[in-house]
């Protein structure tokens, strides 16, 4: 939106509220100052059916976009005055969570797995369990239960009938598990405004607990493997769980390992670098032993809390259950990301001196800078030299 229709909107939705107009619609020109010195010259009683009728276009999109700019203005903020931190304090509070330190309230949270080890099906059988009937989450802390909760869900892999069937199993609340779109095989293209928009519509007016995004992948007409194809995407998302305060769980994939890739880090997801900028916390469903049943449940990112210990699942009897994890001999590449964390624990330290002590300590270069990236270390430059500091919380 342009400055002078920003402008517009607010004079309008002031107008319609009954705010006092005075020298405002000066600052318009055009049909902008026409309509509101019109709109201004009403009784109040008649200003919302001249907005209506004479106001609104007539084309039934745009009549729905002008609607949603002036419901979405706020009459109390001046547009032409400076957002500043002390706006933003009655807006914005502390981080809230729907699963404490895992699953936060405004924000994005990213869920990789490989291919089949049901990313999808723990995200509504355990994940949308909690929400929407209580019980446990899988660290088995209590899960708080609202018996008017509802979750959307927003399914781009044309597999609804699954999960219908799952969620039929798992004895969910179907009538509180919504879609994103009246047609319910409507797959969305998330970098397409209309259905951008549409999504937002649905969040705003139903005001799910959690929106789940299955896949990403499939949600957008992008290349996964560029930043400015997949940023929009996650950037509308990241909007939708600001503007809402609500958690925001998107699936998506692991690459395929190679040989080497001893260790599950962020480098190990599929796709650009701009599907988790805006992703604040990391998870991963990883089976850490292959022959044995347990699924291990960790955090890859985490820019909101220190992150919490994995946690163990499994499936039983058709549903996930929680379990102890099994013990692991850590990896050359795990061991190499305790050692780093602790070396930089107490400030940051320049990343020569940083490969040469992990060198000394019997760690390769290459696991030490798999390990700063899964430490989501931040790089700073100090003249020629870089400086890695753990990310504050």
């Amino acid at each position: 939106m342009d400055k002078a229709q920003d402008r517009y909107c607010w004079i309008v939705s002031r107008l319609l509220k009954n705010h006092a107009v005075n020298g405002e619609i000066g600052r318009l020109t055009g049909d902008y100052r026409t309509q509101a010195e019109k709109l201004r010259d009403l009784p109040f009683t008649d200003r919302q059916a001249f907005f209506e009728t004479k106001i609104l276009p007539d084309d039934s999109l745009e009549r729905d976009r002008m609607i949603r700019l002036v419901l979405a203005a706020d009459p109390w903020k001046d547009p032409d005055q400076p957002t500043t931190f002390a706006d933003l304090s009655g807006k914005i509070a502390a981080t809230e969570w729907e699963w404490q330190d895992w699953l936060p309230r405004g924000f994005l949270t990213l869920l990789v797995a490989e291919q089949s080890i049901g990313k999808s099906y723990f995200a509504l059988t355990a994940i949308g369990r909690a929400i929407l009937c209580g019980g446990i989450w899988p660290d088995r802390t209590p899960a708080q239960h609202d018996p008017k909760s509802r979750i959307l869900w927003c399914e781009s892999e044309g597999m609804l009938a699954a999960h219908l069937e799952r969620a039929s199993k798992a004895g969910l609340p179907l009538s509180r598990i919504l879609i994103w779109n009246d047609d319910p095989f409507s797959i969305p293209n998330l970098r397409d405004p209309r259905d951008a928009d549409k999504l937002r519509d649905v969040v705003a007016i139903h005001k799910p607990r959690l929106l789940v995004l299955d896949s990403f992948s499939g949600a957008h007409n992008g290349k996964e493997n560029s930043s400015d194809e997949t940023l929009p995407v996650t950037r509308l998302l990241a909007e939708i769980a600001a503007r809402n305060q609500i958690a925001v769980l998107v699936i998506h994939h692991l690459r395929k390992q190679t040989k080497g890739d001893d260790e599950l880090t962020l480098s190990r997801i599929r796709g650009s670098s701009g599907i988790t900028q805006f992703c604040r916390v990391v998870w991963s469903l990883h089976k850490a032993d292959k022959r044995k049943a347990e699924i291990e449940l960790a955090q890859l990112k985490n820019n909101l809390a220190v992150p919490p210990e994995p946690v163990g699942v499994r499936m039983d009897q058709g549903q996930f259950a929680y379990c102890d994890l099994p013990q692991v001999a850590p990896t050359a590449g795990a061991s190499a990301t305790d050692w780093l964390r602790d070396y930089l624990s107490n400030g940051g330290r320049r990343r020569q001196d940083a490969v040469d002590a992990g060198k000394a300590a019997g760690h390769s270069q290459r696991n030490i800078d798999r390990a700063k990236t899964a430490l989501d270390l931040v790089a700073t430059q100090d003249g020629k030299e870089t400086i890695w500091t753990l990310p504050e919380f």
